[in-house]
């Protein structure tokens, strides 16, 4: 499934959108290809535990947001679980990258690093 569906599905189930929520608000550095905290860590394995969550573990990024998808995935599977990736869409995936149409490229940049 492509992540554009996969973040629409979550959006529209509150648990999983409160799982996403608390993603983008724990996962700054991750997303800036820094580090994944401890904190970012415990959030992702939470979202493994919601159903709509894990369809954005396992999507295909597509869309206008898809090289944002793409790099977040990438530096998810390096930073939290230590894959050496062969490409994109390879390995454990980005819980909340997505290829949606909110436009909120800002969110994933952590402006305290």
């Amino acid at each position: 499934m492509g992540c554009t569906e996969a973040r629409r599905r979550c959006d529209w189930d509150s648990r999983c959108s409160l799982a996403l929520s608390r993603y983008m608000a724990y996962c700054g550095k991750l997303f800036n290809g820094l580090r994944c905290t401890a904190e970012c860590r415990a959030v992702i394995e939470d979202m493994l535990a919601v159903p709509k969550a894990v369809l954005l573990n396992d999507c295909v990024c597509d869309g206008l947001e898809r090289p944002i998808c793409e790099s977040v995935k990438e530096n998810m599977a390096r930073l939290c679980f230590g894959a050496d990736l062969g490409g994109p869409g390879h390995g454990p995936g980005g819980a909340g990258s997505s290829g949606g149409s909110d436009g909120a490229a800002d969110d994933y940049y952590d402006e305290e690093s």
